[in-house]
């Protein structure tokens, strides 16, 4: 018996508690950590519930689309192209690449340039055919035009467009084009 030493278990007691207090604290840091998480995640969604229809400017005339894009024929017979507002509100701050220049040939649902914020990229696509006859070159210089104003200085491209009538059919106006972004939002 003499090979057996005596333990006092209550000697470690300390270490035990300092340990399970450590845990603890960690365990509610982590806590905090994705609560916050959660906090942000409801903020943007009630941020994205409250934007409403009302708040979208979504004038008369115009033809929008489904891809977020909108199309106006002047009294000149060429066709201003922009991006709406509603996805405007949604993506915020911008700049733009892959932009076509006068005289290029595009067909409906084809590249019309790149949106670039922070390293994400979204495409859009043109909502007519034609010719581009123009581009607003000041949405490189200076892109907040096109939430400052998205219908009369924020327009992307003129075309001339070769199919306007049977292409502008699928699109929506006014009212038409509220009613969906209320289905969106």
């Amino acid at each position: 018996m003499e090979n057996f030493s005596k333990v006092d278990i209550f000697e470690t007691k300390g270490a035990e508690y300092l340990f399970i207090i450590g845990y603890l604290l960690v365990l509610l840091v982590v806590w905090k950590l994705l609560g916050r998480q959660t906090k942000t995640k409801d903020q943007i969604h009630e941020a994205l519930r409250s934007l409403s229809a009302n708040v979208l400017r979504v004038p008369q005339g115009l033809f929008f689309n489904k891809i977020h894009t909108w199309t106006h024929l002047e009294e000149s017979g060429l066709a201003k192209v922009g991006l709406d507002d509603f996805l405007q509100y949604l993506i915020g701050k911008i700049r733009f690449t892959n932009f076509k220049y006068p005289g290029e040939i595009i067909n409906k649902g084809d590249l019309l340039a790149e949106i670039v914020q922070d390293k994400k990229r979204l495409r859009l696509y043109s909502p007519i055919s034609g010719e581009i006859f123009n581009t607003n070159l000041t949405l490189l210089k200076n892109p907040e035009v096109l939430s400052e104003d998205p219908y009369q200085k924020g327009w992307i491209y003129k075309i001339k467009p070769t199919k306007w009538v049977e292409e502008t059919n699928s699109c929506y106006i006014a009212e038409d084009a509220i009613k969906l972004d209320k289905k969106r939002i």
